[in-house]
């Protein structure tokens, strides 16, 4: 196996004559058990190399098309298998848990779920601190370069995209895009990302330091809400329409417009959510308890997210 950009990645790749780029798999590296990415049936030398870097604890699955090597690797290493929730009812094998958006597959390891692609339920999966790995929806068929799946091949391409675009806000300081079809990028990440979905990468502002609160648009979302796309506030709370420079305010993106959507900690605090299915404007999740209002989605989940950060507020509008 290849050691990649980090001591604690490989990859190993078959060569596919039919489209002249290589299928690539990924092994991380990690004390409490390795992780095994899309893996493709393995030579006896690659396999030989794993065992001896302690086999895999855990095999992850980014979609149906990639289940590749996977049933004979994971007899022989007995390693878990996790595969994507949104593709459950026609997966062709059994998995030992199935990942939704937001999910840590082990510490510090991201899903995100992939609308709009071949498959209902792809993943992309974010390795922190800088490393992203694309499973088919984003591919390199020349080196230095980032594409997407042929459209023909996509069920929605402006969903596929706006998709990706809510992967890279969340991860604006990337470096390395992993893919498993054709050409990894190991630097300038950030750079290419920014040139394949057509936005200015200063758009989406790298993230460092300890998680941290403060006013419109400066706040990192903790870990285990990670998959809130929260880098840039939106300039009035879009429940009370108090301002930023009144009231600091928790932020997503609303997915119909792909505006930023912005609620205040006193609202949050008023807001009562019941049982009503719908998308939330500000995590892009489908969440049975949300509460509306001015055309504004909030689930639970956000709710007290915002109360977390910023307090219960004082119900003037402002937060306290």
């Amino acid at each position: 196996m290849k050691r990649l950009h980090r001591e604690d990645l490989y990859a190993y790749s078959v060569f596919n004559e039919r489209l002249n780029i290589e299928f690539n798999s990924f092994v991380w590296v990690r004390d409490a058990g390795n992780v095994l990415i899309d893996p493709l049936p393995m030579s006896e030398h690659d396999r030989a190399h794993l065992k001896s870097i302690g086999g895999a604890a855990w095999i992850v699955i980014t979609n149906s098309d990639h289940v590749r090597g996977t049933e004979a690797l994971a007899r022989e290493l007995g390693a878990k298998v996790a595969g994507p929730c949104a593709e459950k009812d026609g997966f062709p094998m059994r998995c030992d848990r199935w990942l939704a958006d937001g999910d840590e597959i082990v510490r510090g390891f991201t899903v995100f779920e992939l609308e709009g692609s071949k498959t209902p339920g792809e993943l992309a999966l974010a390795l922190e601190p800088d490393t992203l790995i694309f499973g088919d929806l984003v591919r390199a068929h020349r080196a230095g370069s980032l594409m997407f799946l042929p459209p023909e091949k996509l069920k929605d391409a402006a969903l596929a995209q706006s998709s990706v675009v809510r992967v890279f806000e969340g991860h604006g300081n990337v470096d390395a895009v992993l893919v498993g079809d054709g050409w990894c990028v190991f630097r300038d990440g950030r750079t290419l990302m920014s040139e394949l979905l057509g936005v200015d990468p200063d758009a989406f502002e790298p993230v460092t330091g300890e998680h941290r609160a403060s006013d419109s648009g400066q706040f990192k979302i903790p870990a285990r809400r990670s998959s809130i796309p929260a880098l840039r506030a939106g300039s009035k709370c879009g429940f009370c329409d108090c301002s930023a420079a009144d009231s600091k305010l928790v932020s997503g993106t609303a997915l119909s417009t792909r505006e930023s959507a912005a609620v205040c900690a006193a609202c949050a605090a008023r807001l009562e959510c019941k049982i009503q299915s719908a998308r939330c404007n500000f995590c892009d999740q489908i969440a049975d308890e949300t509460a509306r209002e001015r055309e504004t989605t909030i689930c639970r989940d956000c709710v007290e997210l915002a109360l977390a950060i910023f307090g219960d507020g004082d119900g003037s509008g402002h937060s306290s």
